[in-house]
């Protein structure tokens, strides 16, 4: 297993390339839209019967 700090230094270039406002944003808007859609597609839970004691 490669430790990630021989990764980061592997990839930095690749990785500081990523980090502009463009990806960012499109990373916070694609993240939104995949939390809503859990949100919105996540199975109703019903409760059928409430004892009282």
């Amino acid at each position: 297993m490669i430790p990630a700090v021989v990764l980061g230094l592997i990839f930095h270039d690749t990785i500081k390339s990523l980090f502009n406002p463009i990806n960012v944003m499109y990373a916070l808007v694609v993240g939104g839209v995949l939390l809503i859609a859990a949100e919105l597609l996540k199975p109703k839970t019903r409760v059928r019967k409430v004892w009282m004691t």
